[in-house]
């Protein structure tokens, strides 16, 4: 080290001071030797890169003849496309995310390796799809849940066969060749599976009407215009002649909604408004006006179901002042109705915006922050 600096007039030394890994961020034993042993002329410069702050501001993206045009087949009886609860709720929360989804298009870039959120919540909705198939309209009864629960090895093949259906597309993959966080999730998948047969057990006997049934109602706009509303009710059942629709949830937490507003509140943040409340709501509303009968929507969030519970409400939705269980009936489906309208009408309306939601909390799990700058 001195030998290669003894004829130098001037040198130069640098070292990085930023600690990461097993550096320090300290000077070398030689250049600290120079300091201390020498009478050399010894200049200290701190050198740092400045990163200016972007400062962000929020995305509006205007309504051009493009998106009008897309909007406009929601209305065109040819194209048979209608809003789904869950793209009404998308707009609640973020107007831009919205766009992205429903009129850009653009989707996630999925792990080939591993199911998704949506996966397990697609192979569980079809395990117990085909649990309850050919029981349309038919008495459910303890002995029938009970012949599943306890065969562990039909249950597995059930899920495995939707795991083909809804994951590998319909190739047939033997679980042996799953990776090991696909069996982990595949298991857990059987266990929310038993979670729900025990709920229903407890609901014994009740009348199985329909499961991944297509419900739609058409809603017309303050211009005259129809918009089909409605997608697939995961399941439709009936007990002491009261209609039920059933969502299951595999992710979230059990709500409770003081108003029908509350559910359709864009100036609240993602969990402090109804969302899947509201989603089940519109399903039970749609059911309301096709049968004329009373309606109470239910959400089954099988993560948190215990196998036994002593007091299980069956997931009804905490409702009102009073905490009733929500229900859609002759007297409150036209209030329901008249309340998510404007929102509604906003979609549609020209000249409204897609705005970006101002709540960074909404932000948290969406697939488009990055593109947002909020990742």
């Amino acid at each position: 080290f001195y030998r290669a600096i003894q004829r130098a007039r001037n040198i130069t030394l640098v070292y990085n001071s930023t600690t990461e890994g097993l550096s320090k961020g300290e000077m070398s034993r030689f250049m600290m030797q120079l300091k201390i042993d020498t009478d050399l002329e010894i200049e200290e410069q701190n050198v740092e890169t400045s990163i200016p702050s972007i400062e962000s501001s929020l995305i509006e993206v205007e309504k051009d003849e493009m998106i009008m045009k897309e909007l406009g087949r929601y209305s065109d009886p040819k194209e048979k496309k209608y809003l789904s609860p869950s793209a009404f709720n998308t707009y609640l929360d973020c107007q831009l995310k919205f766009y992205f989804q429903q009129i850009m298009k653009i989707r996630p870039k999925q792990d080939q390796e591993d199911f998704q959120n949506t996966d397990i919540g697609k192979i569980f909705h079809g395990s117990m799809e085909d649990i309850y198939r050919g029981q349309e309209n038919c008495e459910i009864t303890e002995e029938y849940i009970r012949q599943f629960m306890m065969n562990d090895k039909k249950l597995s093949e059930i899920v495995n066969n939707r795991i083909n259906t809804e994951f590998f597309k319909g190739k047939h993959v033997e679980e042996s060749d799953y990776s090991g966080k696909m069996q982990i999730h595949k298991e857990m998948i059987v266990i929310y599976v038993k979670k729900q047969l025990s709920r229903d057990l407890r609901h014994c006997p009740f009348y199985y009407i329909e499961s991944e049934k297509e419900h739609v109602m058409d809603v017309e706009l303050s211009n005259g215009t129809k918009i089909g509303l409605g997608g697939l009710i995961d399941r439709v059942d009936m007990k002491d002649d009261c209609l039920r629709v059933v969502d299951y949830k595999t992710g979230g937490s059990p709500e409770k909604v003081s108003d029908f507003f509350s559910m359709v509140d864009s100036d609240l943040p993602h969990d402090k408004r109804g969302h899947y409340a509201l989603q089940t709501a519109i399903y039970s509303l749609i059911l309301h006006k096709e049968r004329g009968c009373s309606v109470v929507p239910s959400l089954s969030y099988v993560a948190k179901l215990k196998m036994n519970m002593e007091d299980d409400d069956q997931g009804i939705i905490s409702f009102g002042k009073e905490h009733g269980a929500l229900e859609i009936n002759s007297q409150n489906a036209d209030e329901f109705l008249n309340t998510i309208m404007p929102a509604m009408e906003s979609i549609f309306d020209p000249s409204v915006s897609f705005c970006q939601t101002p709540y960074v909390e909404n932000c948290s799990y969406c697939d488009f922050r990055n593109i947002c700058r909020k990742g």
